[in-house]
């Protein structure tokens, strides 16, 4: 799941890119690239520390896949909104505020 997220940041990233008139460069290719790697190491680090440390209520594997989600949802929310102009955040919790009204 995680790296459709950076596969859809990159797409959202790119059109957002090219919807501001910013040039698409090599340089802005690779940075997707790294930060898919980064992640991944991120990710596999914390599961090596789960493994060799055996922490029962802390299970980092799981808490750095769910930081990294939640960073690559914000840039793509960031990237619709420059996109379209609307902010995909801000009508989820719209819609949220609207359901709590009618179901206290």
């Amino acid at each position: 799941m995680l790296d459709s997220l950076v596969v859809i940041d990159y797409f959202t990233g790119k059109k957002a890119s090219i919807h501001r008139g910013e040039a698409i460069t090599p340089a802005k290719m690779r940075r997707s690239i790294d930060k898919g790697l980064v992640y991944m190491t991120f990710i596999l680090a914390c599961h090596i520390v789960d493994v060799v440390f055996s922490i029962p209520y802390a299970p980092l594997t799981y808490l750095s896949a769910v930081a990294v989600a939640r960073v690559e949802l914000f840039s793509i929310d960031g990237n619709v909104n420059a996109i379209t102009g609307v902010s995909i955040k801000e009508n989820i919790q719209q819609l949220l505020s609207t359901f709590k009204q009618k179901n206290p």
